[in-house]
C-alpha cells in the first residue's frame, strides 16, 4: 500500500523581514530629521552671532572712521586724496576753506576738472599739473615743493605728497605765510643791524689801525700796545661776524650774485697761502700742498673761492694742536676739480658731523668750546661752493682730524669745448716756509 506524503505549510520569512526594515527605515528617518534640525539649529546660532559680531564691529568702524575724520578736519594742514586715475576721494575741511571749493563740488569734479580747478588757485599751475600726474607704477610719487596760492587769497604753501597703502596719493598743503613773513623780518633786521654795525667797526678797526702802524701819531708805551692790539683784534672779530650775518643774510633772500669766470685755481691758492704762515709758524703746525703739474682753470667767482678756502684753512688752523699737520690737495676729475683739506685735528663723532651745516651750531668738546665762533662759517661755505655748481663733503673721526672736500666745474676751453685738464700727474710739495 502506498503512503501518502503530506506536506505542512511554514511562514514565509522574508515578509516578517520586510515589516522589520520598514520599522528600521522609519527611525533611522526621525534621527536623521532630528540630526537636520540640531544642525540647523547650531548653525542658526552661529550666524547670530556672526552676524551680532558683524554689527559690533561694523560699529566700531564707524566710530574709527568718524574719530579720523575728526583728526583730519581739525589738522591745519589741507590735505586732499587722489585715485591713481586722478579722482578726488577726499578733501578735508582745511582744504575747503583755502580752496574757496565746498567738498561736494571738489569730489564732484573728474580728474582733468579738477586739475583745470586748482590751477586757478596757484601762482606755478605748471608745478601743480606736474605734481597731480601719477599712475599706480610710479611707487615713489613723493615730493616736497613751495607754492604761491593767488586766489581766493594770497598765501604761501609748502607742498608735499604721500602714497597711501600704494593706492591712492595723499597731497598736503601746509600754511607758511607767516612763517616766511617771520623769515623775511629776521632777513631784513639782520640786514640792517648788520650794515649799521659794520661801518661804525671799520672805523675802530682803521683808526686802530693806524695808532699802531703809523708813526707821526705819536710813541706809543707796550702796555699802550697790548691794549690797542687786543681791541684790533676783537674788532676784527666783529667785522668777521657781522660779514658773515650779511652772507647768510643775502642767501637766504637770494641776493647773492656770483661773478663766475675761469681762473686759476692754483695761482689763488698760492696768493692765499701766505696769510696763514705766521700763524702755521706761531704753533709749529706742517702744511703741505699738492697740486697738479699745470695748473686748471676752473668756473666759479674767484673772491668766493678765495672766502671758501679762508674759511676751511682757518678751521683746519684752530681745530689742529700744536705742532699738528695740515695738507690741502687739488685734484682733476674731468668734468671737476676737486680740492681737499686735511687736519690732525680734534675730529667730529657722526653726530656732529650731521649737524655741522646747521646755522650757528658748534661742536660740543672742550677745544672747540675754547675756540671763537658763530658757527656761522660751515654754512656759508657749502651754499657758496653749491651756489657754483658743486659739492661739499665732510669725513671726521673724534681724535683722529677731519677732510673736508669740495668741488668746482673745470672752465671749457674756448675753442673745442673740452675741459681745461692739466696733463701729468699731481705733485706733492711742502710749502715754502712750512715746516
Amino acid at each position: 500500500m502506498a503512503h501518502k506524503r503530506t506536506f505542512q505549510s511554514v511562514p514565509d520569512k522574508p515578509e516578517q523581514s520586510h515589516g522589520y526594515e520598514q520599522e528600521k527605515e522609519t527611525v533611522n528617518t526621525d534621527e536623521y530629521k532630528r540630526a537636520i534640525e540640531e544642525a540647523f539649529r547650531s548653525n542658526e546660532a552661529q550666524l547670530q552671532a556672526a552676524l551680532q559680531l558683524a554689527e559690533v564691529n561694523y560699529a566700531q568702524l564707524e566710530r574709527t572712521k568718524s574719530q579720523l575724520r575728526a583728526i583730519i578736519d581739525a589738522s591745519q594742514e589741507a590735505m586732499l586724496f587722489l585715485s591713481p586715475d586722478g579722482r578726488p576721494l577726499k578733501v578735508n575741511m582745511r582744504f575747503t576753506d583755502f580752496s574757496g571749493l565746498d567738498d561736494t563740488t571738489v569730489l564732484s569734479q573728474s580728474a582733468d576738472q579738477l586739475t583745470a580747478l586748482l590751477k586757478g588757485l596757484f601762482v606755478d599751475a605748471a608745478l601743480l599739473d606736474r605734481s597731480l600726474t601719477w599712475d599706480t607704477t610710479d611707487q615713489e610719487h613723493i615730493f616736497r615743493e613751495q607754492q604761491v596760492q593767488v586766489g581766493p587769497e594770497r598765501r604761501e604753501f609748502d607742498f608735499a605728497s604721500l602714497p597711501v597703502m600704494n593706492v591712492d596719493q595723499l597731497y598736503v598743503w601746509h600754511d607758511a605765510t607767516q612763517e616766511r613773513e617771520v623769515d623775511r623780518m629776521k632777513s631784513g633786521f639782520v640786514s640792517m643791524v648788520s650794515h649799521e654795525l659794520r661801518t661804525p667797526l671799520t672805523s675802530i678797526k682803521g683808526y686802530v689801525d693806524l695808532i699802531l702802524t703809523d708813526e707821526t701819531v705819536g710813541e706809543l708805551t707796550e702796555l699802550q700796545r697790548e691794549f690797542l692790539g687786543i681791541v684790533r683784534n676783537n674788532a676784527r672779530r666783529l667785522v668777521s661776524l657781522v660779514n658773515d650775518l650779511l652772507d647768510l643774510s643775502r642767501m637766504e633772500s637770494g641776493k647773492i650774485e656770483l661773478q663766475r669766470k675761469p681762473f686759476d685755481i692754483t695761482l689763488l691758492i698760492r696768493e692765499l697761502l701766505p696769510s696763514f704762515q705766521p700763524g702755521w709758524d706761531a704753533r709749529r703746525q706742517t702744511f703741505t700742498l699738492h697740486l697738479p703739474e699745470k695748473a686748471p682753470k676752473v668756473l666759479g667767482d674767484a673772491d668766493r673761492v678765495m672766502q671758501i678756502l679762508s674759511n676751511l684753512l682757518s678751521n683746519a688752523h684752530k681745530y689742529t694742536p700744536d705742532e699738528g699737520h695740515i695738507d690741502l690737495s687739488v685734484e682733476i676729475a674731468e668734468p671737476i676739480a676737486r680740492v681737499q683739506i686735511t687736519d690732525s685735528g680734534v675730529g667730529l663723532s657722526t653726530e656732529e658731523q650731521a649737524r655741522l651745516f646747521t646755522p650757528f651750531y658748534r661742536a660740543h668738546n672742550p677745544t672747540t668750546e675754547a675756540v671763537g665762533g658763530t658757527g656761522l662759517g660751515l654754512v656759508i661755505t657749502r651754499s657758496l661752493v653749491e651756489m657754483q655748481g658743486g659739492e661739499m663733503q665732510v669725513s671726521s673721526k673724534p681724535g683722529h682730524g677731519s677732510t673736508f672736500r669740495f668741488t668746482l666745474p673745470l672752465a671749457p676751453c674756448p675753442r673745442s669745448g673740452a675741459f681745461n685738464v692739466p696733463t701729468g700727474d699731481p705733485t706733492g710739495q711742502a710749502y715754502p716756509g712750512s715746516r
